[in-house]
């Protein structure tokens, strides 16, 4: 099958998933279900058609509106499903499909989704983190021969969530109150899961500066909530996800350069 074709394929399928992404970020902070009920609006509660439920397609059809209740489709279901199928398309255009590519769609989807959640909802639901521990270590085992894939996996574990959790116990008792939430712990596991111990902590070393930096602009606007806490305050789950993302990609290189500029 050509390259262009499977390109077209993933961007189909990956828009499909964009759209059930959409499910996990609206249910999943509220405890609901991901399978049942059906589809429908959130506001008037009627069951969405299958037409009205295409990826991409329907919104544009509906010009983003409720036809039962007229009221608005938030801009991120589209957003969401677009980058979902532009996601999967670069990555098999470039690199074809191979366990190695279908697991790292799979971990931008799980950091993306749990980003959202994170930032609207400040949680991390557990359904999304041990679901994706158990993924990153079956998509390790079919990358890696042998059991080196479950080695792999199981270090990166124990390597990003022990990390998070040594850091969460040393802030309890620098600041005599919660520093860090369980989430993040489970989070920063799951994303060992796929990447290995090593670069599971290049990716929390990074998300841990672009955490502070972004601390220090909210601290030096100023700008406040009605309960005196800083208006702009992003949870750790983005960050965190964004050092994911950076290591994955660049680790190695960073590692490399440190070491030969530093050591």
């Amino acid at each position: 099958m050509s390259r262009d074709i499977l390109t077209l394929l993933a961007f189909i399928v990956g828009a499909a998933a964009g759209s059930f992404l959409n499910v996990f970020i609206h249910r999943s902070p509220r405890n609901e279900s991901v399978i049942t009920p059906p589809s429908h609006c959130p506001h008037c509660r009627q069951p969405i058609r299958p037409w009205e439920n295409i990826p991409l397609i329907s919104y544009l059809i509906l010009r983003g509106k409720c036809s039962s209740c007229g009221e608005r489709i938030p801009v991120r279901y589209p957003l969401v499903e677009f980058l979902s199928a532009f996601i999967a398309a670069a990555v098999v255009w470039n690199a074809g499909v191979s366990w190695e590519t279908i697991s790292l769609i799979l971990l931008i989807y799980l950091l993306g989704t749990v980003s959202i959640i994170d930032y609207q909802h400040h949680i991390i639901p557990d359904v999304i983190t041990l679901s994706g521990m158990i993924i990153g270590l079956v998509f390790s085992a079919f990358r890696m021969p042998g059991i080196g894939g479950i080695v792999h996996a199981g270090l990166g574990i124990v390597a990003g969530g022990g990390t998070l959790w040594l850091v969460t116990i040393f802030g309890n008792w620098i600041f005599r109150k919660e520093s860090m939430g369980g989430g993040d712990i489970k989070f920063a596991a799951m994303m060992g899961s796929f990447l290995g111990w090593k670069l599971v902590l290049i990716g929390v070393f990074i998300g841990f500066i672009m955490g502070a930096v972004f601390g220090l602009v909210s601290l030096v606007t100023g700008r406040k909530n009605r309960d005196g806490s800083p208006r702009n305050v992003l949870p750790f789950g983005p960050p965190l996800a964004a050092g994911g993302i950076i290591s994955r990609f660049w680790g190695e290189t960073l590692l490399a350069w440190y070491l030969s500029t530093f050591l």
